[in-house]
């Protein structure tokens, strides 16, 4: 299973994709996205929606 990696040298740390998760799998530590990847879904929504382009799935 494919699971969300933030690229912290982009991450702003802007919170949208903790907003917008929809298994709540983000949250922001040192203003920068963690994702659990025990939690992530693949939904890819984060990647989507992150207007840094900090996220990616791999």
């Amino acid at each position: 299973m494919l699971v969300a990696i933030v690229d912290i040298s982009k991450c702003t740390g802007c919170e949208t994709c903790v907003n917008e998760c929809p298994a709540s799998a983000i949250v922001v530590e040192n203003e920068k996205a963690k994702v659990d990847k025990e939690m992530c879904v693949d939904c890819q929504t984060c990647v989507d929606i992150c207007p840094s382009e900090a996220i990616v799935v791999e």
